[in-house]
């Protein structure tokens, strides 16, 4: 069900009729989709206590009280799940308490113009965004290595490029329904991040987004992300699991892969992988396999065209690859620092090496290469030998 105000104005209209049952419902698909939703937690103590008139701000705990003393929950709520509603609700509110605490304290930490916040003088562990503030501006809080908890308002509908990276203990983030965008780097180099929610109103991620936030063990991508940068996970742990919400018409995951419907790009592969066939990926993807450093040995499957720039830069480990007859590119430093690669067997499909694309493949004894194709600016190790087929 679309959350919507249209929605919790019916579901408000109909309590004041007393159609408690018929507001149930409404409120029931919203915590379903979301178990932690405050109009959905709130409607549902609301129902409890047949009364929608006391819930307004600070009247929440007499509602509360309100509830305690109804006859019980209409349709059948047990008492825990009241509990887990009520106690919700206080924490919710209890935190607000917080936040304009925060604020009121701090106001003069954050320098904000139009709506952008440009500037953030402060060094607390954990903040609050003001309201008020439609973007947050590049690097902004880049290298605050105190930084642990973030919680972003209402309101904000971009976070600019490098907000948040290398923060180091970064652990907690907040992200607003309403937000669209997440510009390049955001949370690139938080460390200890390990989960994030990403809101169903995200359109973009752009490039290395959460580079190198190597807790990260979970993202779902909502449905509404349509569009995904490069190296957007790269350097990730290959234990994150990164699943696609349903009815996207963008992503989908498949052999444990993230690949996209449209452009058929391979953007992410976690452990235990298996790479599509048929040319569902056509494109291992910038960033793919960046920095994989158990990755011993991997099979392309026939169906790849391209090789992306850095697609396996920095597998140390990886000792064999078998490149598939049909493949056209292998991209810019596609191979870089593959320090254990021994020999490599070129298509002849392959129409193009990248600059730099075997440099530091310090073991790389052997490249069997198609006649006439350029291997000039690959920068192949000294005492590599090149054949021709």
């Amino acid at each position: 069900m679309k959350i919507d105000e249209k929605s919790l104005k019916g579901a408000r209209e109909l309590c004041a009729l007393g159609k408690y049952g018929d507001a149930k419902r409404i409120y029931a698909e919203i915590l379903q989709n979301d178990p932690k939703d405050l109009n959905g937690l709130l409607g549902m103590i609301r129902i409890a206590s047949q009364n929608y008139t006391v819930y307004d701000g600070q009247e929440i705990e007499k509602a509360i009280a309100a509830a305690r003393t109804a006859a019980g929950w209409v349709g059948k709520v047990s008492d825990r799940e009241y509990d887990d509603y009520a106690a919700y609700a206080v924490g919710r509110r209890d935190a607000s308490a917080r936040r304009e605490a925060y604020l009121k304290a701090h106001a003069g930490d954050f320098v904000i113009q139009g709506g952008v916040l440009k500037e953030y003088k402060g060094t607390d562990s954990e903040i609050y965004i003001p309201d008020g503030v439609r973007e947050i501006g590049a690097k902004v809080f880049r290298f605050k290595r105190t930084l642990a908890r973030v919680m972003i308002s209402d309101g904000v509908e971009k976070i600019g490029s490098y907000s948040f990276a290398h923060c180091e203990k970064l652990q907690e983030v907040t992200l607003p329904d309403g937000l669209s965008m997440l510009d390049a780097g955001v949370f690139s180099g938080c460390t200890s991040l390990e989960a994030i929610r990403l809101p169903q109103t995200l359109t973009k991620m752009d490039a290395y987004a959460f580079k190198d936030c190597k807790a990260l063990t979970e993202v779902e991508l909502p449905a509404s992300v349509k569009e995904i940068g490069q190296g957007v996970f790269e350097k990730c742990s290959p234990q994150l699991k990164v699943r696609v919400a349903a009815g996207s018409a963008s992503f989908y995951i498949k052999g444990n892969c993230l690949i996209g419907k449209q452009d058929k790009k391979l953007y992410w592969a976690g452990d235990k992988f298996a790479i599509p066939s048929g040319g569902e990926a056509e494109c291992i993807y910038c960033g793919a396999f960046t920095g994989r450093e158990n990755l011993r040995s991997i099979a392309i499957p026939k169906g790849v065209k391209t090789l992306d720039l850095v697609a396996f830069k920095d597998c140390t480990a990886l000792e064999e690859i078998s490149l598939p007859k049909g493949l056209e590119k292998i991209g810019v430093e596609g191979f870089r620092n593959c320090k254990s690669l021994r020999r490599l067997v070129i298509p002849s499909t392959v129409k193009e090496v990248g600059t730099d694309a075997f440099k530091g493949c310090e073991s790389l004894k052997s490249i069997l290469a198609p006649e006439g194709l350029s291997l000039i600016h690959c920068n192949r190790p000294a005492g590599c030998f090149v054949s021709r087929k």
